[in-house]
């Protein structure tokens, strides 16, 4: 068994779109949620592009489908990127960044309707280089200011927010683009209420050390995404098929996290086989740590 309990994003199975094609193939909640129970998952996390979509019922029977399944809603996430592609939190209108934080906030909202615990902020389309030759620092107090209003938004709905670093895609250059910035973010806002969401694949596109990654955020770490990459792109791949997880999860037992693991995948064909087998692959890991055995060869 695992060390942790595991979810995974409803993205997973939605719909994909690639530079060269898109792939139309999707499912509906009730069978995702019949599907990774049957898997063995504990939760799942929801994505929110559009607040006017999730009405009291669509709420209500989203939870209870959810509960009924013997699962839980782990985090909410509110899409940022997709209505402002060139800039979210970072945006140059103070007009726009308050639509961003105001869609933050009906998010944290509908999280809570659902039991929610976290609310995690991915701001991909917020990039360090600014369109109209704004100075680095301009940009960076733009983002911190934006992120404390989140965070005290959400708090106000009960929920703590995690935000995840990325080195770039969408935006060019992400203005939280590895775990140091992230660290400067956390200490500028100082605020219990925010965390660190660590995405394993974005940490080994940035060439970051995984079980150092933790011990450093490790007084922040709320939540994990699990995905592996070749450390060129963020290919979304199921976590053991590039890189060796033990080392990681041995240190998040070094530092005591109780979060969850959500599998953050993007698998264009058969995403539930993609999800069993990284359940598989955790828990394989899992019991050679127990054992003592914790070299696993790649698995391809």
């Amino acid at each position: 068994m695992s060390f942790w309990k595991l979810s995974v994003g409803d993205w997973v199975f939605a719909s994909k779109r690639t530079r060269f094609f898109s792939f139309e193939e999707q499912f509906a909640l009730k069978e995702i949620v019949r599907r990774i129970s049957e898997i063995g998952l504990d939760g799942i996390d929801f994505l929110v592009t559009d607040a006017n979509d999730w009405n009291g019922q669509r709420i209500a029977e989203t939870r209870n489908l959810v509960k009924s399944a013997g699962l839980e809603v782990i985090s909410v996430s509110p899409d940022i990127w997709s209505s402002w592609p060139f800039g979210s939190l970072v945006n140059p209108s103070r007009k726009e960044r308050l639509r961003v934080v105001r869609h933050v906030k009906e998010t944290a909202a509908i999280g809570k309707q659902l039991g929610a615990k976290l609310l995690n902020v991915w701001p991909g389309s917020d990039s360090m280089i600014s369109p109209k030759g704004e100075s680095y620092w301009t940009i960076w107090d733009r983002f911190v200011k934006s992120v404390a209003e989140c965070v005290d938004n959400a708090s106000d709905e009960g929920l703590k927010v995690t935000v995840e670093y990325k080195l770039r895609d969408p935006a060019e250059f992400q203005i939280l683009n590895n775990s140091d910035t992230f660290m400067r973010l956390a200490e500028s806002i100082r605020s219990s209420k925010l965390g660190a969401c660590l995405d394993t694949g974005h940490a080994i596109q940035c060439r970051e050390h995984l079980p150092s990654v933790v011990n450093k955020l490790a007084k922040w770490l709320f939540h994990v995404h699990l995905d592996d990459n070749y450390g060129d792109w963020d290919d979304d791949l199921p976590p053991g098929y590039v890189h060796d997880f033990s080392q990681l999860f041995e240190a998040l037992r070094m530092v005591n996290y109780r979060g969850y693991l959500m599998f953050d995948l993007f698998p264009l064909v058969d995403p539930f086989g993609e999800v069993r087998r990284s359940k598989e692959y955790v828990q394989t890991v899992c019991s050679r740590i127990r054992s003592g055995k914790t070299w696993l060869k790649r698995r391809r």
